[in-house]
């Protein structure tokens, strides 16, 4: 009977380089060193900048935002006010001058209403008699060839008989 066993090795072990000594560890430790120190004072730069150039525009910018809030608010409450009067006007009854001006203004839309149905009734009108023009205008075509035709038929009738007198006679 025999047995195998198989070990796997850790991640982290074994390294891709072959190790020449603690002395390449330790070389690699502080050039890893310096990448973080290098890195973390460009991030400290990167905030100082920002503190220095973005936060105060920020500010501004909260600032406006702010002011313009407090304007809408400002400008919505004179709009309820102005609201709230045409309300008052609309509901208050009129003394006699804004009756007066009242029934003037009526009056005024009463009349150019009427004025429009005039003219809009004389344009009628005048499309109907233009109508009733080329129907007696047509009438009198009509009695023209009917006459026309009466006469016609009188000139038939006429040699109908000359010409049976004529064949009696020749008979």
């Amino acid at each position: 009977c025999f047995f195998f066993f198989f070990f796997q090795a850790e991640d982290g072990i074994r390294d891709v380089e072959r190790s020449r000594g603690l002395g390449d560890v330790y070389k690699r430790q502080n050039e890893d060193s310096a990448r973080i120190l290098e890195l973390e004072k460009s991030n400290y730069e990167l905030m100082k900048k920002i503190d220095t150039d973005f936060k105060p525009q920020i500010e501004r910018y909260k600032s406006s935002i702010e002011n313009l809030k407090s304007e809408v608010k400002v400008l919505k409450l004179e709009n309820l006010k102005y609201q709230s009067q045409l309300e008052k006007l609309l509901k208050k009854p009129l003394d006699g001058v804004e009756k007066k001006h009242e029934l003037d203004y009526m009056r005024e839309n009463k009349i150019a209403e009427q004025e429009k149905k005039i003219a809009q009734l004389s344009e009628e009108l005048t499309k109907a008699e233009q109508k009733g023009f080329e129907l007696q205008q047509s009438k009198q075509e009509l009695l023209y060839e009917k006459e026309n035709f009466a006469l016609e038929r009188s000139r038939l009738e006429r040699r109908i008989k000359d010409l049976e007198l004529f064949l009696s006679e020749t008979k």
